[in-house]
């Protein structure tokens, strides 16, 4: 959540309509639940171009489906997610900028590639995999996950304009105009005053702003 207060803007030749805070929550949308599905639908498109990529490996050095492409998936890409989730991989950066989700992305998996060596190929369990299909796989895998990241970050990006988190316009006596997607904030209408200038009410301005928008 982002908040600004007019304080320290510009007079703007627009006038901004000043509504409560609670009636302006209502007509915008959940954003909190609205990233979470199109962390799910990234996540969904990551899954999808590695196991493409290496069930396409292992059709290309065997000529047919052994399922050393699946059991490389099957390890690899946990360690992907759990490396990405605790990055920048899904992030609110990364909806809004697909490219940098897709460098992310690959920053994500040549770490996940690096350990994954190690488990393959230092512990001695690396009999069940292929060094080639694995290879391959990792290579596939990093250029279809950041094209598909950027893919979908565009279309994404357009189809929901960029906004992908709820800002808060404080009003605190200086007229302006608020940006698509703003919630405008009147501190006169819910008794505050003196924002930004006095610390105690625009803590409370904060408090009740966190209550009401995600």
């Amino acid at each position: 959540m982002n908040m600004a207060s007019t304080g320290l803007a510009g007079r703007s030749s627009q006038q901004a309509h000043p509504r409560s805070l609670s009636n302006a929550a209502e007509r915008v949308p959940d954003f909190q639940r609205l990233r979470l599905r199109i962390y799910a639908l990234i996540f969904l498109v990551d899954a999808a171009m590695m196991a493409s990529s290496f069930l396409t490996a292992d059709l290309i050095h065997y000529g047919r489906l052994v399922g050393y492409g699946f059991k490389t998936f099957m390890v690899l890409f946990p360690t992907y997610a759990v490396i990405g989730v605790n990055g920048d991989a899904w992030s609110i950066a990364s909806l809004q900028r697909p490219r940098h989700s897709a460098a992310s992305a690959v920053r994500a998996l040549l770490l996940a590639t690096a350990i994954a060596t190690v488990f393959f190929f230092t512990l001695k369990v690396g009999a069940d995999f292929s060094r080639l299909v694995f290879g391959m796989g990792c290579c596939f895998s990093i250029v279809l996950i950041a094209a598909a990241r950027i893919a979908t970050g565009v279309a994404v990006g357009r189809h929901y304009k960029g906004n992908f988190r709820r800002e808060v316009l404080i009003l605190d006596g200086v007229e302006t105009s608020a940006s698509t997607g703003q919630v405008v904030f009147d501190a006169s209408l819910e008794g505050l005053d003196s924002l930004p200038s006095d610390p105690v009410a625009l803590e409370e301005a904060i408090t009740m702003t966190s209550r009401s928008v995600t």
